[in-house]
């Protein structure tokens, strides 16, 4: 038969025909459908696909966008104590997000660090102030004894003495700040 005149056939389709049997009477059951629905279906998602493809990259990019700001927040924040974080303001830590995971993990070990450091600063200071009070007293004998020599010294004997006991002085001054 010429599927051409079938009414509802006039483009392009796929017909399956298989004989079958009906009270001793043969038969030939016929099942058609056009393709022109699966190319006019090819036709829309290509459509939607060409309209929906960019909306959806520029939708997925802003929600990247978002999520990796959202992401660097606690990042930033860090970054911008540790700008405001000097020997002036002991004691002052980063923040550390509690997010169980690498973040934290840098942020307890900068803390971390910046305990040590400023443990060392403490004990330079410590240090610089021991130091001062050791080289103070040395100091104020050793200008004691030279104003008395040169006032009080009645002999190039005596002056030598103050001086000889003056250059002993420096030694010991010397050997502290080894």
């Amino acid at each position: 038969a010429d599927l051409s005149s079938v009414p509802g056939l006039n483009e392009p389709s796929r017909v399956l025909a298989i004989p079958v049997r009906r009270s001793e009477q043969r038969m030939v059951l016929v099942v058609g459908s056009t393709t022109q629905n699966e190319a006019e279906t090819l036709a829309s998602f290509r459509n939607e696909l060409l309209i929906a493809g960019p909306i959806a990259l520029l939708l997925a990019s802003f929600a990247g966008y978002l999520l990796a700001g959202v992401a660097l927040r606690p990042v930033e924040e860090m970054r911008t104590r540790a700008a405001e974080i000097s020997a002036q303001t002991p004691g002052e830590r980063l923040p550390v997000p509690a997010t169980n995971d690498e973040l934290e993990r840098l942020g307890t070990t900068l803390n971390e660090m910046l305990e040590r450091l400023e443990d060392a600063l403490q004990r330079e200071r410590d240090f610089v102030a021991d130091a001062g009070h050791e080289l103070r007293t040395p100091l104020a004998l050793l200008r004691t004894e030279l104003e008395l020599a040169l006032r009080h010294a009645d002999s190039p004997e005596e002056l030598r003495a103050a001086v000889g006991r003056s250059a002993k002085e420096v030694d010991r001054l010397a050997q502290l700040a080894d």
